[in-house]
């Protein structure tokens, strides 16, 4: 998953999209690692 997210970013170059691709990023690392 965070593969593909990676592979998004590289599409996606708005800011708009960045940042909410960093949010989904950083939901799901939180949950991966219980943080």
């Amino acid at each position: 998953m965070l593969e593909y997210l990676n592979h998004l970013k590289e599409i996606h170059t708005d800011d708009e999209s960045r940042i909410a691709l960093s949010k989904i990023e950083t939901v799901l690392t939180e949950k991966k690692y219980e943080i």
